[in-house]
């Protein structure tokens, strides 16, 4: 996951790295999120660098060589998805559940890349810009990095369960083509369609 935004400043890093495992035998998703700190070796740089640097490098193929390269995998496919894409889909959604869990103040009035966040604990709806802005948010995890990760992958949970139900399956239509004009990937349309 990539933020348009931060190409104004130079070459953008990825914020958000997941690897995601669809077993179709079973229908059963797994994530393991990869925390952008992580000191990893990236071909081409002489010492360890984090891994998030590895996309202004050498962008996601790099990023995928070296999340191989990291966890010994193989994996064949990435997929780019800058956070445009995620806010117009949960706004073609009508909103995504998400339990707040903390409150969450952050405010950065950079000329192009405004960020302001203001959040109070508990269960609400967000719309798209409101989920970019908790997906977004580093500062004030007790375990830091990881507790940002673990707000991510709550809001992916809350983002599928809302795109199984049924009265979301007649907008696949428009989800598909959000995805073709604003996403990036490896992984064959045809092969999407099956893991669907």
């Amino acid at each position: 996951g990539v933020d348009s935004k931060d190409k104004s400043q130079g070459k953008p890093r990825s914020d958000v790295m997941m690897l995601v495992h669809l077993n179709k035998t079973n229908k059963s998703i797994s994530l393991i999120s990869i925390p952008r700190d992580t000191r990893t070796k990236i071909e081409g740089r002489k010492h360890k660098e984090k891994i998030n640097h590895a996309f202004a490098y050498g962008g996601p193929d790099l990023s995928l060589k070296t999340v191989n390269q990291l966890l010994g995998t193989q994996i064949p496919y990435y997929m780019l998805i800058d956070y445009e894409v995620v806010k117009d889909m949960v706004d073609t959604m009508g909103g995504v559940q998400v339990d707040i869990p903390m409150e969450m103040n952050y405010e950065d009035t950079t000329v192009g890349n405004s960020l302001i966040i203001h959040f109070k604990p508990g269960l609400q709806t967000l719309n798209g810009e409101d989920a970019v802005k908790f997906l977004r948010f580093r500062k004030g995890y007790k375990n830091a990095d990881l507790g940002r990760v673990q707000a991510q992958q709550q809001f992916i949970g809350a983002f599928l369960r809302e795109l199984k139900k049924p009265e979301q399956w007649v907008k696949a239509p428009v989800f598909l083509a959000k995805y073709q004009d604003n996403a990036d990937s490896t992984i064959p349309l045809s092969a999407l369609i099956q893991m669907s």
